[in-house]
């Protein structure tokens, strides 16, 4: 995000406080009697600035956060400026920025396992190469009369450059994570953590939606399909199988309230054999479902 950028933001934000407070002004004086107290009148709009001053400097707090955790440039900054935050604020707020939370402490996880991840395959490909090397070295110095050893030395050889391709391959993917935002087919933005091929999320990253939800797994086309675990703002999770960015395949939801289902998805929906739990894991139900609801 641009300096630019940032300041319009500002300006935005202090005059929507601005208008805000003269609205509030208006309303609250044209509501009062004349015999009013002006002392209560002046009280009482000056703790309504001081929350809409709070909230104003909230929302700064998160959009500079927010900079820092899709540019990538610095997560640990952006969870902080994120938990600094939290316990001022409620309602859909509070659950955005609690989204927000879980989120870069993902990333954060993700960038450390993944910089392991890279160590470990570089030391992998490193010691293919000195075999493949000592290898090739021990065929060259054997006499003509070992043809069938050679022949058996090369098959190791290719064998060993076949498995470091595939190393190599994968050391390329994991290195090629970029920060990518685009659509998906219901209108929402998606900031995506992940490999990228093509200009597309493919491969294994995180994403998440405008809308607070978060999604961890593996993705084709910019489209949920695999394994992943997608969180709603709201505190329901589901963790199975996704096709074409739909919950389809086996897979558990999980509600707020304890209770859970295991079993079946398609198109989306609990449909197929599936068990549901209470929230004490009793078991509610067990057979056939159809559109989120018992079979008959």
């Amino acid at each position: 995000m641009s300096t630019n950028s940032k300041k319009n933001i500002f300006k935005i934000l202090f005059f929507i406080v601005l208008i805000a407070f003269i609205g509030l002004s208006l309303v609250y004086i044209s509501s009062q009697d004349k015999n009013t107290n002006p002392s209560s009148q002046y009280n009482a709009l000056q703790k309504e600035l001081d929350n809409a001053t709070s909230k104003n400097q909230t929302l700064i707090a998160v959009l500079e956060a927010d900079n820092l955790l899709i540019t990538r440039s610095n997560p640990k900054e952006a969870l902080q400026k994120y938990q600094s935050v939290i316990e001022t604020t409620e309602g859909n707020l509070r659950s955005l920025i609690l989204s927000r939370i879980d989120y870069t402490t993902q990333v954060i996880e993700s960038n450390t396992d993944d910089e392991i991840s890279r160590i470990n395959l570089r030391t992998q490909l490193a010691n293919l190469q000195d075999e493949i090397d000592s290898l090739s070295s021990y065929t060259d110095s054997l006499s003509r009369n070992s043809i069938a050893e050679k022949t058996i030395v090369n098959k190791k050889i290719d064998s060993l450059k076949q498995k470091n391709t595939k190393l190599t391959k994968e050391l390329n993917r994991k290195e090629a994570k970029q920060v990518i935002s685009f659509t998906n087919e219901n209108g929402n933005l998606i900031h995506y953590l992940g490999e990228v091929e093509n200009g597309k999320a493919n491969g294994g990253g995180i994403g998440i939606w405008n809308t607070g939800s978060i999604y961890k797994g593996e993705w084709k086309n910019n489209q949920r399909h695999g394994k992943g675990e997608f969180k709603w703002a709201d505190g329901q999770v589901y963790n199975g199988e996704f096709k074409n960015d739909t919950r389809s395949g086996t897979g558990t939801y999980y509600w707020p309230s304890g209770e859970k289902y295991e079993g079946e998805f398609a198109n989306n929906r609990m449909n197929g054999e599936g068990i549901l739990f209470d929230p004490d894991g009793n078991k509610k139900y067990e057979g056939q479902w159809k559109n989120d609801k018992p079979k008959q």
